[in-house]
């Protein structure tokens, strides 16, 4: 079986699955993976695959992304998808919403050396094109709301420190 993440909310039969905690039903993602050969594998998440590389640090063949860049990636995704949508919902005209994500982490660690391989420091800048009428008070309060709301950007803001810049554009 491979990597699967399924939220909750999909499907009847997956509701039943949810976890109640504190008599709320949570949704629960789930994902697979396996090995397709030496330093590849092959990630399914609701019955869509993708493949991941380990990177030249630990002998992968670099092709595809590495987990470390898979981690990063939905942050940004979820970024630009969130403020879209809250916008829409907001009723703040927005354009275009670009995002950019960099960690950081010490890569000794990986390697075995004394030091500690996690991330240290991400940086996450918003492009925002805004639409007719919108300021930039209107774009701040989209992406405050975004922070407060994402699940993505809720775990990783517990567990590393992320700056933040918004670039109109």
């Amino acid at each position: 079986m491979l990597w699967r993440p399924t939220f909750g909310i999909s499907s009847e039969a997956h509701l039943k699955k949810a976890t109640i905690m504190a008599g709320v039903q949570l949704a629960t993602v789930k994902a697979t993976s396996g090995l397709v050969g030496s330093g590849r594998a092959t990630c399914e998440v609701r019955g869509q695959e993708y493949r991941l590389d380990a990177p030249p640090l630990i002998d992968g063949p670099n092709e595809e992304i590495n987990p470390v860049e898979a981690l990063l990636g939905p942050l940004a995704a979820c970024a630009v998808l969130f403020v879209q949508y809250l916008a829409r919902t907001m009723k703040i005209p927005v354009d275009d919403v670009t995002a950019e994500v960099e960690g950081d982490f010490d890569p000794r660690g990986v390697k075995g050396e004394d030091a500690d391989p996690i991330l240290s420091a991400v940086r996450l800048t918003y492009f925002v094109k805004p639409g007719t009428g919108a300021d930039r008070d209107g774009i701040e309060r989209l992406v405050e709301v975004f922070r407060s709301r994402c699940p993505v950007h809720r775990t990783f803001a517990k567990a590393v420190s992320i700056t933040e810049e918004i670039v109109l554009v």
